[in-house]
């Protein structure tokens, strides 16, 4: 008897007696409750499973013994994820970056000196002595500072050398780096990177920056890295490009970003060397940055080039995972056989959580924490990366004029009718039907950690709630590392760990795991999703008693930039078939809303035809203070609004038609009090107000930031309109 006629028989039967109220007997209401797969076959024999498992099984078990007998290159080959599982009619494809851990995976050091004093026979010191100690000799070319760290005589030895050299000679300045790099002190390696960083040695000045930053001093510590980085260093070079790219140690600029890669794809790369090791890494992220931006032939051109960079460093690839980073060039491939108008719709792009990252660049001995990510998603704006015509394949050239030059078909404009957002949907297995029993929980699972959109979702968790609930579904979060929030959100742990859905990794795991989802493997039986995802598991009822209920996993765009409002309106839409406007109660703003000031400082909110939208009326002291945090972009701390009182009061001189009053525009400026934060307030509410009718994120109109940090508007300044010329902007 098959397995499937079993299961087919037993369920049967517990439907046949529930439908007609027949009281289950324990045994059945335990197959009804708790019986899987797995449990089926335990009770009934292997012989019971189905010729299709029969099959799987015996390839999974085929593969596992060629992974014992396979060399290395085919173990890379082997491990190489295909996206040519993804279910048919919902393609994503994932590139993968080298993220922010790199930042103190390693650190420079100078051998220069090293192999004229010591390792020549014509050095002052020579070879001979290290030659006595086995390993010792071999371990100073190439430089292996794991060896003396390990070999207590051979380290001290060396240490002593290079104290004497760096006393009597004036030329060795860059031994303070191999010093530094056989002590186990993070002080005492600090100081000798420093003295080296003093000196003029760029290897020094990366890696005493490197120390800075880890100690929390990260402007100095960013210029530090910086200079040696001008100066050619690889590792330097590849910290400004992540950090650029990530918003580490600086804000992110993916224009900067791509010219610091570019700049380490120009130094000479000899086979074997550091410098093609770092090129491999500057190239993935240069070719996800094109691919980001929608040019995929240039992005094909450096994913291949990153592949050809790294043969012979497979083993350091595998140790950091990047695998998949270095496979991006398949994933390009298949995209390119998409039409060219649905390409960047259909892309995903891996994302990292520097704040989670950092976590694990602390130090070795874990005496000194990494500080968090300078980028802050809640203020700082993403400018998108926009290369110029010259730096882009023919292909992607020709194809980008062909479209401003013509029309989207209307049959692609019917895929996505949802202002252009995807919710590829796919069919998944989950361990235990248990925890997810509930037909109108809507619950939010991400495989990794996306750090914009959970700040979003946290910032608005009430109002999202209220958004799904009018639309008669339950919102429930559980995001990856959603221990961090287990005082604040409603979250399905504990249901979790009562059925038990799997191995749920313990406290002392989950450090671990980087910026992976603690529970996903613990939900997903089998998974068919890509590999980085972020989206909406929902259950769907059986259609009958003799049909066995199901799953969806629902994509939910996860790109750093999206209006996440529209988003998520667009989704619940998407859900209910219905319309935003149905959904949401409410009208739509468009994409190309504009704020208006007219020359006698009225405001307005205009759609994209000019037509007025909401007037916007606030009091003369909330009014020049929007003003003055319009013209500044880069945002004001409450208490810096003193610097700026006569910009407030040249604003109020133009705006109010009476006498000024100093009194009160120095209680605005006076941090002591909480004057600005009541205009703030107002200025909220001016623009709740204006556009009550509409369904829209004001939160990028208006001053948004957090005590002691600046406030800024984030609007994008394009769709500022300023008329008055009396007043600059």
């Amino acid at each position: 008897m098959k397995l499937s006629e079993i299961k087919w028989y037993v369920k049967f039967k517990i439907r046949l007696k529930k439908l007609f109220f027949i009281k289950l007997t324990t045994w059945e209401q335990y197959v009804y409750n708790y019986m899987t797969e797995p449990m089926y076959s335990m009770l009934f024999g292997d012989n019971l499973l189905t010729e299709e498992q029969l099959l799987k099984n015996e390839r999974l078990a085929e593969e596992a013994k060629q992974r014992e007998e396979s060399p290395l290159d085919k173990l890379w080959e082997m491990d190489q994820k295909s996206d040519d599982d993804t279910p048919a009619g919902n393609p994503l494809y994932t590139f993968h970056t080298v993220g922010p851990m790199l930042l103190t995976y390693k650190y420079p050091v100078c051998t220069d000196s090293l192999k004229r004093e010591i390792l020549s026979e014509r050095g002052s010191i020579g070879p001979e002595k290290y030659k006595q100690i086995p390993g010792a000799f071999e371990a100073l070319k190439p430089y292996n500072n794991e060896f003396f760290l390990d070999n207590e005589q051979a380290c001290n030895l060396l240490l002593s050398d290079l104290l004497t050299l760096l006393r009597d000679r004036d030329d060795c300045d860059d031994l303070w780096t191999i010093a530094g790099s056989v002590t186990n002190n993070f002080s005492y390696r600090k100081e000798y990177m420093k003295r080296a960083a003093e000196a003029g040695v760029k290897e020094g000045m990366v890696t005493y920056g490197i120390h800075l930053y880890l100690e929390h001093h990260v402007a100095e510590g960013c210029e530090w890295v910086r200079k040696g980085a001008e100066l050619g260093d690889e590792i330097g070079i590849i910290i400004m490009g992540i950090s650029y790219q990530f918003g580490t140690i600086t804000k992110i600029d993916y224009g900067e970003a791509a010219r610091w890669y570019k700049a380490m794809l120009k130094l000479p790369q000899e086979d074997g060397s550091e410098t093609k090791y770092w090129a491999g890494f500057a190239a993935v992220n240069l070719g996800v940055l094109y691919a980001d931006a929608g040019y995929f032939h240039t992005a094909r051109k450096y994913f291949l080039m990153a592949k050809e960079l790294e043969k012979g460093h497979e083993d350091d690839i595998r140790h950091l995972d990047l695998i998949p980073a270095f496979n991006n060039i398949k994933v390009c491939d298949r995209l390119l056989e998409q039409p060219y108008n649905l390409r960047k719709k259909l892309t995903v792009i891996q994302q990292q959580a520097p704040e989670l990252d950092f976590i694990f660049c602390s130090d070795k001995d874990h005496e000194q924490q990494a500080p968090a990510a300078v980028f802050n998603p809640n203020i700082d704006r993403i400018v998108p990366f926009c290369p110029t015509d010259d730096e882009l394949e023919p292909e992607d050239r020709d194809e980008k004029y062909k479209l401003e030059n013509q029309e989207t078909q209307a049959e692609e404009e019917v895929r996505f009718p949802f202002d252009s957002f995807v919710f590829p949907t796919y069919d998944v297995a989950i361990r235990n039907e248990n925890v997810f029993d509930n037909k109108k929980e809507l619950i939010f699972l991400e495989k990794n950690v996306h750090m914009e959109l959970n700040n979003y979702i946290q910032r608005h968790f009430a109002d999202i709630k209220d958004l799904f609930r009018k639309n008669g579904f339950q919102f429930v979060y559980l995001p990856a590392h959603a221990y961090d929030f287990r005082d604040q959100i409603d979250i399905m742990v504990s249901n979790m760990e009562e059925y038990g859905t799997g191995n749920i990794p313990d406290r002392t795991q989950w450090e671990n795991k980087r910026n992976e989802n603690i529970y996903w493997e613990s939900i997903f039986s089998e998974e068919s999703l890509p590999d980085d995802c972020a989206g909406f598991l929902q259950r769907i009822p059986p259609l009958s008693i003799f049909r066995d209920q199901s799953y969806r996993y629902i994509i939910f765009p996860h790109r750093p930039g999206t209006d996440w409002g529209r988003a998520f309106n667009a989704f619940i839409a998407f859900v209910t078939g219905k319309s935003v406007e149905e959904t949401t109660g409410k009208k739509m703003l468009d994409t190309q809303t504009k704020i208006v000031v007219d020359k006698k400082f009225n405001i307005t909110v205009t759609d994209s035809d000019g037509k007025v939208v909401g007037e916007v009326k606030m009091p003369t002291l909330s009014k020049i203070l929007y003003f003055t945090y319009l013209r500044h972009p880069e945002g004001i701390a409450i208490k810096e609004l003193s610097d700026y009182r006569d910009e407030l009061i040249e604003f109020y001189k133009q705006v109010a038609y009476k006498q000024i009053n100093l009194q009160s525009i120095d209680s605005l400026v006076d941090s002591t009090k909480n004057s600005a934060n009541e205009k703030i307030s107002r200025i909220k509410k001016a623009f709740e107000t204006a556009l009550g009718q509409y369904q829209c994120d004001i939160s990028s109109m208006i001053p948004t930031g957090s005590k002691g940090e600046r406030y800024i508007i984030s609007f994008n300044r394009e769709n500022i309109v300023w008329q008055p010329t009396a007043v600059t902007f």
